[in-house]
């Protein structure tokens, strides 16, 4: 993972600031989507946040722990 301290505080605020436009989106496909195009929309943004998480956050906490946002565990 990104190993310098600055750009991986960069990465972090980048990373948390994506994962939020796209919880934003979902949010508002629920609101006023169609019926027929809430779930395909919403399930694929779970499955992007959810890789946003595991794959990229996660593993940046993991090496500086300094960066988790509190109460992340």
């Amino acid at each position: 993972m990104v190993r310098d301290e600055k750009l991986a505080a960069a990465v972090a605020e980048q990373i948390k600031a994506a994962y939020a436009a796209l919880d934003h989106s979902a949010y508002l496909v629920r609101q006023d989507g169609d019926k027929d195009e809430v779930t395909p929309y919403v399930n694929t943004v779970g499955t992007i946040c959810c890789d946003i998480i595991f794959k990229l956050m996660e593993p940046l906490y993991e090496s500086h722990p300094h960066l988790k946002p509190e109460g992340w565990e």
